[in-house]
């Protein structure tokens, strides 16, 4: 389908992963003349051709500038004519009965903050030594393995999440797929960010966890302030008086018994009671305040929720479920408006962002879909081909070992804001950079970042032949760290002056050069520092008070009596002569001399946790 815009070049919408075939059909065009046209760009064209995978994003670009049309990139989720057939995926078996199950292991997962000692615990079950074979000493991947328990055949599977702020979403699915959670927290340093976001993860997934102190043996260590903080996040340790999942109401009407079937919001408990002093209560009248134990999966119910006796289970999995699809339609309804308005709001910017970019000269073609960049380039406004940008640029090529950690750095340039450099992400994915990404490169100036991946010397080669840079990494915060070193050195460094000596004129002499021309000469004194043939000269006259600018910039030569010299130090006297020859010096004129000193700067970029 083809849209006219403003730009006088219609848009077409295409899959961002489109093949051959869904191009074909955008364009409205013969499917043989769109492969004659791949095979011209791409010598390994067979891939698309047979195997109909996804086109390279070159090749997408090459084609719509023939065609002369502007993507609009649209995923498969908002394809406007969508077919559902079973029979055409695959899904899951249906449950089996209950006495054909058997037991499987369990699946631990060991969370908590980067360097708090996790994969080092795990080093004893699985006799290892995990943390000298991870780069820099900290987990970059999910590892998982299984340990056969002592005088047993029984197993259980423990999985290793990494703690840096980078993997947010590896300790998110780490906590997802797991029965229960081990929380690592260390002695000396106590609940820290990543401690927070992995209780978070666990909760939001409804496992249940434990915490474990770590590294109570340093001098450091403070198990009793660690306690603290965890009760401030609802962690009631059991040294401090937690009876379990519990929570405190008042009986307002009826007597409460001991063991009665209660549902309050979404959760369901056999109560069990108990006094405010924690003894055990077989019933509560009106007014009397209980505790409440027994909840079910894990749940509690919120501050406010009225408590209801129920007849049966029955009946009170029915209002919970009843409950439950109320919750998750007013939700889902409140999710549809704000990803409308979101979706209107990226829109509207995108719009803003083009047509300022169309108008400077230099088209800038970005969407953003679902936190994930896809990026076109087109060629600069013709009429204005030599216009110098607006700020400095630095244009980047992500390519990682895995989709993980391609996620993780891909977050972490998501929060790039800095108004002093632009930060272009040309293309990103997974596995080595291939001649196209090298071409790509070299088209769009960008340097090729590489993280924990095999590059073959024929892609250094190419890489060396193109002039393209490309950067290798086994740690994400080095790789961090060069990208700010990067996009730094592509700030105009600061230029500040020092004042390296001051003096003041003798004497003005007038010297004639060949045509009978009087030259002044500013005879000086160095009262203190050093007068330096390459420094600044600042001349200055003070009269009634008011000082008065008579030059400011370079010197034409300086002289020892006769002699051609290049500096003149404390209580030497010196001549200067100016270029400007209509400058003249008076006794007591004022010389100020100085160095410019070019500082580096440093991009105001400083992403959470580096």
């Amino acid at each position: 389908m083809l849209h006219r815009n403003d730009s006088h070049k219609p848009f077409i919408e295409v899959y961002s992963n489109a093949n051959i075939e869904e191009l074909a059909a955008a364009l409205d065009e013969d499917l043989d003349t769109i492969k004659e046209l791949v095979e011209e760009l791409d010598s390994d064209s067979e891939k698309y051709l047979k195997e109909l995978k996804p086109l390279d994003k070159v090749i997408l670009s090459s084609i719509f500038a023939t065609y002369k049309v502007q993507p609009k990139f649209i995923s498969r989720s908002v394809a406007k004519e969508v077919t559902h057939d079973e029979n055409q995926d695959l899904v899951p078996q249906p449950q089996p009965p209950p006495y054909e199950c058997v037991r499987r292991a369990p699946v631990v997962t060991i969370m908590g903050h980067v360097d708090h000692g996790k994969t080092t615990l795990l080093d004893a079950l699985r006799k290892s030594r995990v943390v000298d074979q991870e780069f820099g000493g900290i987990t970059q991947h999910i590892g998982a393995f299984s340990v056969q328990l002592p005088n047993n055949k029984a197993q259980v599977t423990f999985i290793d999440t990494p703690g840096h702020s980078a993997f947010k979403a590896m300790r998110m699915r780490g906590a997802n797929a797991t029965d229960i959670v081990v929380l690592v927290v260390a002695a000396d340093d106590g609940v820290m960010e990543q401690t927070i976001e992995s209780i978070k993860y666990a909760r939001e997934a409804g496992a249940p966890f434990v915490v474990a102190i770590n590294k109570c043996d340093k001098p450091t260590a403070d198990p009793e302030r660690v306690k603290r903080e965890l009760m401030e996040l609802d962690i009631i340790p059991e040294s401090y008086g937690a009876h379990g999942q519990h929570c405190t109401m008042i009986v307002q009407r009826g007597t409460l018994k001991s063991g009665s079937l209660l549902v309050a919001g979404e959760c369901l408990a056999h109560s069990r009671l108990m006094d405010e002093f924690g003894k055990p209560l077989k019933e509560a009248g009106p007014s009397t305040p209980v505790q409440v134990l027994g909840w079910k999966d894990g749940e509690l119910p919120h501050p406010g929720d009225r408590v209801f006796q129920v007849e049966n289970e029955i009946k009170a999995r029915r209002v919970i479920t009843y409950r439950r699809q109320t919750r998750i339609l007013k939700n889902t309804e409140k999710d549809i408006e704000e990803i409308d308005k979101k979706r209107a709001e990226e829109r509207k910017h995108y719009e803003q962002l083009r047509e300022e970019k169309y108008k400077s000269g230099q088209l800038y073609f970005s969407l953003f879909s679902s936190g994930a960049y896809i990026a076109e380039r087109t060629k600069a406004n013709k009429e204005n081909p030599n216009k110098p940008p607006e700020k400095p640029k630095l244009s980047i090529i992500i390519r990682t070992d895995v989709d993980g950690t391609l996620e993780a750095i891909l977050n972490v340039i998501d929060t790039y804001t800095s108004n002093e450099c632009d930060l272009d992400l040309v293309d990103f994915g997974v596995g080595p950079p291939k001649e196209t990404i090298v071409d790509l490169a070299a088209t769009t100036k960008a340097m090729i970042f590489a993280f924990n991946v095999q590059i073959p010397q024929r892609i250094h080669d190419l890489a060396t032949m193109k002039k393209i840079r490309i950067e290798e990494f086994n740690v994400i915060y080095r790789l961090v760290d060069a990208l700010k070193n990067k996009l730094s050195e592509k700030l105009p460094p600061l230029i500040e002056r020092k004042t390296i000596g001051e003096g003041h004129v003798l004497k003005e002499f007038l010297l004639k050069d060949g045509e009978s021309k009087k030259l002044p000469i500013a005879g000086c004194l160095v009262d203190w520092g050093t007068f330096k043939k390459d420094a600044i000269y600042r001349f200055t006259r003070t009269v009634q008070n008011e000082t008065k600018l008579l030059y400011e910039g370079p010197i034409e030569a300086m002289k020892i009596v006769k002699e051609v010299v290049n500096e003149a130090k404390t209580n030497q006297e010196v001549g200067l002569s100016l270029d400007d020859k209509a400058i003249r010096f008076k006794q007591d004129d004022s010389v100020q001399v100085f160095e410019e000193i070019s500082i580096p700067q440093r991009i105001d970029w400083n992403p959470p946790g580096f």
